[in-house]
């Protein structure tokens, strides 16, 4: 349970700071890069909610949810947008 917490309160953070960036450089597709975030946010709340509704441990559908947050979100979008960043003098 303290996982999805801190997951959730680090997606919020990360994703401030993401959409800050992304705004402040003139990033082309800022605006569906930022959907992805809030959706992973909105699931994360769902899935909060339902491990104090019935605390166990961590089913295979967070396990899923995490994997595809992993593999799509950061290794896919975040890094799609690493280029842009390099080229603005960002690291």
């Amino acid at each position: 349970m303290e996982f999805i917490v801190w997951r959730e309160e680090f997606s919020v953070g990360i994703q401030r700071i993401d959409e800050a960036m992304l705004a402040k450089h003139g990033y082309p597709a800022a605006a569906e890069h930022a959907a992805e975030p809030r959706r992973i946010v909105g699931e994360l709340t769902a899935l909060k909610a339902d491990r104090f509704s019935s605390p166990s441990l961590l089913s295979h559908e967070t396990m899923e949810f995490l994997r595809d947050w992993l593999g799509t979100h950061v290794l896919g979008a975040d890094k799609a947008y690493a280029p842009f960043f390099e080229a603005k003098g960002e690291k």
